[in-house]
């Protein structure tokens, strides 16, 4: 295993292959993004034993349940807290997080729509200035829920048996959307463990029933 952030020999090999994003998995000349572990099995030539991935269909209501699930959290978020940084070592403050979390959908769209591969950059741009509270936040969401309603109501491939090219490579289209989901679940995880963190009961956090059959990580903050 190489740490490219500390190892400069690591970070001159990963730029060699093109590539700028970590996790890899490399032999020789060959690589895959190692944050798809179907890719990683077919590398190594494994056979995963998983459940398989939810329905697409399924995926956007349980993304739509999770937008739902950020919106409330930063409607509840003390506004002195907003500024606060509640993590080390990331530059991204509890409204940043918030954001984030909701601007994941808009990355998604962005990538699939109009062929933008970083979308990690696209949703990692801050709040413009107009958004500065939690209820702001929390309207931003309406609207990117509504986009991908629009989106879902107009895809032609229901099974998203397509690919998509993302910073990753080229990924398939089912996986991109599932990565998305557990992703902006995950900070509405984190989310409602600031408010604890705060002293205030989280809102209907995201449970079993929104949480089921998603690969997420064990720890909140992991």
């Amino acid at each position: 295993m190489v740490d490219v952030k500390n190892d400069k020999g690591g970070m001159e090999r990963l730029l060699a292959l093109g590539l700028r994003h970590v996790p890899v998995l490399s032999r020789g000349k060959e690589y895959v993004s190692a944050q798809n572990l179907d890719e990683v099995a077919r590398f190594v030539g494994v056979k995963l034993s998983s459940p398989g991935r939810l329905a697409p269909a399924v995926l956007i209501d349980r993304w739509m349940l999770v937008i739902a699930a950020v919106q409330r959290h930063m409607r509840q978020m003390p506004a002195e807290k907003l500024s606060d940084f509640p993590t080390t070592g990331r530059d991204q403050n509890t409204a940043g997080l918030g954001y984030h979390a909701i601007r994941i959908g808009d990355a998604f769209l962005r990538a699939v729509n109009d062929g933008v591969q970083d979308w990690v950059q696209v949703s990692m741009e801050p709040p413009p200035p107009e958004v500065r509270t939690g209820d702001d936040i929390a309207r931003y969401g309406d609207e990117v829920a509504a986009r991908l309603k629009q989106w879902w109501a107009g895809w032609k491939d229901p099974s998203c048996s397509g690919k998509v090219v993302i910073r990753e490579g080229e990924q398939s289209l089912h996986w991109f959307l599932e990565r998305s989901v557990w992703h902006s679940a995950q900070h509405a995880r984190q989310l409602a463990s600031l408010l604890e963190r705060y002293g205030v009961a989280p809102d209907r956090p995201l449970g079993k029933a929104e949480l089921d059959g998603l690969p997420m990580p064990e720890g909140v903050w992991s």
